[in-house]
């Protein structure tokens, strides 16, 4: 898992889609992860926040780089997406803020599968956290209204 994510920090994971084909291997291995594996889920959950928060506030210089930059937003959604649906509401409930903002700026990109990860990610957010989600979804709410 750490090899993968490194491959985001890659100054060259624009290329061969590198950074957006690591980020669907680390869901796939976070959905098909085993009980005992599940104890780094915790962390990889920052590190996402972090990952995707750096990717919605690059700056975008060509189209290139922005139809670069949503593949990498949708990647990281699709990863939050499956974290939510493995970890525990304990674990979820303090990014869960957090999450919900960057998701909301997922939906204002002009991407289909950008909004897809992230319509996703929000259903699972509202999965796990329950009765939580409404208090928790006025961002969502802005954005839909």
């Amino acid at each position: 898992m750490q090899n993968l994510l490194r491959l985001c920090d890659r100054p060259d994971g624009n290329e061969n889609n590198l950074r957006v084909s690591a980020m669907s291997a680390a869901a796939a291995l976070v959905s098909a992860s085993a009980m005992d594996s599940q104890s780094i889920f915790p962390e990889i959950l920052p590190y996402n926040i972090g990952r995707t928060r750096m990717a919605l506030n690059v700056n975008v210089v060509s189209q290139e780089n922005l139809d670069s930059r949503e593949q990498v937003v949708g990647s990281f959604c699709g990863l939050f997406q499956t974290l939510y649906q493995r970890m525990g509401r304990i674990d979820v409930m303090p990014h869960t803020q957090d999450v919900m903002k960057m998701l909301v700026q997922a939906l204002q990109l002009r991407n289909a599968s950008s909004h897809e990860e992230a319509i996703l990610s929000i259903g699972a957010e509202a999965a796990n956290i329950k009765e939580d989600f409404v208090v928790r979804s006025v961002a969502f709410c802005v954005c839909v209204y």
